[in-house]
């Protein structure tokens, strides 16, 4: 299932903005209902269930019309966030589901109160995009399992990988630039019973992983369960 927002280019008000969602087949072809009127307009596709793959084989405009790429004066900054099941809105089977998926779950909630929420009225809306990287049941540090064997389902390693599958260790061409990183794990290493000392550790060799590839980065928010007074600057 995918997201597709429409908001003009002239305004750039969340207001304004036109939402379809789009659940594609092999091969399906969506059309994109441009505002009327405007000229321009800016066409955003988010990708909302995380145990899916989406691939855009290509965008097919009329013969008048332009794709143009933001400049990076144009861009939204960019606030990545790495989590569990908390960030990319995942329910058990029994349990009532999210009617948005990831959308609805905290990320994208913190996105709209940043650009339409009371907070954003002093600031005539703040305007951010959003990258997650999130999954369900994963810890922060490589649990280990009942038979004393270490899983290597962890943000730590996987999040380097380019698949969240548990025997897929192939490593992504990593890309993006994100001025915040937001890291919200912990409950699942407290369900693993993983010591405090030994989470304080892997938390700041994966900051200064993240750091070496992500150069633009100037903070990072810290929402981790274990630790409520930890800060690594």
């Amino acid at each position: 299932m995918v997201e597709v927002s429409v908001l003009p280019y002239s305004s750039r008000d969340s207001k304004f903005e036109e939402t379809t969602y789009f659940d594609p087949e092999p091969g399906s072809e969506f059309r994109v209902p441009l505002i009327g009127g405007e000229t321009e307009c800016v066409v955003t596709i988010t990708h909302i269930y995380w145990e899916s793959v989406v691939e855009v084989e290509s965008f097919v405009v009329n013969t008048d019309a332009v794709i143009k790429p933001f400049t990076e004066v144009e861009q939204s900054p960019t606030i990545l966030v790495i989590g569990d099941s908390i960030s990319c809105g995942y329910t058990e089977p029994d349990w009532e589901p999210i009617p948005r998926g990831c959308l609805d779950a905290f990320p994208f909630q913190a996105k709209r109160f940043l650009e339409q929420g009371p907070a954003a009225s002093s600031r005539e809306g703040t305007q951010v995009h959003i990258e997650l990287v999130a999954y369900p049941g994963i810890s922060l540090v490589e649990p280990i399992d009942d038979e004393g064997e270490t899983m290597s389902f962890c943000m730590l390693r996987k999040f380097f990988h380019r698949s969240s599958g548990r025997s897929d260790n192939e490593h992504w061409d990593i890309k993006g630039s994100p001025v915040v990183i937001a890291i919200a794990l912990g409950t699942n290493d407290k369900n693993y019973c993983v010591s405090a000392d030994q989470f304080e550790e892997a938390l700041k060799e994966f900051i200064r992983k993240l750091r070496n590839n992500f150069v633009t980065v100037r903070q990072f928010w810290l929402f981790v369960r274990r630790h409520a007074s930890l800060v690594l600057l």
